[in-house]
């Protein structure tokens, strides 16, 4: 075991094998998603909180306490 991750120290310890230093050109087998920013995205389009619907103001859109259940 040892051996081994002395061998992946040098590789990684190589400038031209190094991850954490760009390459142009390099390849990649895997495409890590934004998952954090489509979430917020979604939150955004499907779940306004603070619309009220139906309320007794005709055009009046805003919530208040009483709308949301706050005293």
């Amino acid at each position: 075991m040892t051996r081994t991750l002395v061998r992946l120290g040098e590789y990684i310890g190589n400038s031209n094998n190094n991850p954490h230093i760009f390459t142009a050109g390099r390849s990649v087998g895997y495409k890590v998603s934004d998952r954090i920013t489509e979430g917020l995205r979604l939150l955004g389009e499907d779940a306004d909180l603070c619309k009220v619907t139906g309320g007794e103001v005709a055009g009046e859109d805003a919530a208040t306490g009483e709308d949301i259940g706050v005293n």
